[in-house]
């Protein structure tokens, strides 16, 4: 059994998704037996069960859906999405697969490797991945992620629409007045006395 980029633990050039699969079930069982002797640590055996059912769903799914074995453009998106998401969780749980032993420093460095290059990959699709879930431009609630990608227009019109934006402030900094129109309170004006005697620098 080699360390290969494509893989976690498998044979040299192996890139089977079921291979990987079975590989992040034995990392991931690995934190389980890890851990399983620690009975103050519940909730991280929690988290490393829901990674591992996680990861195991995905591609489960990917696999089982009769509609993607003849997409293979967009199974091959998603494919690279499960590596991404299962290598990036490896990344982050990174102290528990070293602690165990499952993986050595340069296992884990080339893990982080791999991350990198799957953003890469995945970036010219990103638009696309996020669009498909069909989230409403109310319930995103940003300028940046706007379906018809009219940014800088609806930023203006939700600059216009602060309250904040309809004062007018007082550029004059050694006027007590802030906003022009408003009395400034008194502790204000006995602020401004005191300093405006100061050096500044």
């Amino acid at each position: 059994m080699l360390w290969t980029p494509g893989g976690i633990y498998g044979d040299a050039g192996s890139t089977s998704p079921r291979r990987r699969a079975l590989e992040l079930e034995l990392l991931a069982g690995g934190i389980l037996q890890n851990e399983c002797g620690y009975v103050h640590l519940p909730s991280r055996l929690t988290l490393a069960h829901c990674q591992f059912i996680l990861v195991k769903n995905f591609l489960a799914a990917i696999e089982a859906d009769p509609n993607l074995q003849d997409q293979h453009a967009i199974k091959h998106v998603l494919e690279q999405l499960f590596r991404l998401f299962a290598l990036h969780t490896i990344s982050q749980e990174g102290a528990e697969f070293l602690a165990s032993g499952y993986l050595s420093a340069r296992q884990y460095e080339i893990v982080k490797e791999e991350v990198m290059a799957l953003l890469r990959e995945v970036r010219p699709n990103a638009v696309a991945l996020v669009d498909a879930f069909k989230f409403p431009d109310y319930l995103l609630n940003s300028s940046l992620g706007r379906y018809d990608g009219n940014v800088y227009k609806d930023l203006t019109e939700r600059a216009a629409r602060e309250p904040i934006n309809a004062l007018t402030m007082n550029v004059n900094i050694d006027s007590p007045e802030i906003v022009r129109g408003e009395e400034p309170s008194q502790l204000l004006k006995e602020a401004i006395a005191k300093s405006s005697g100061k050096a500044k620098l």
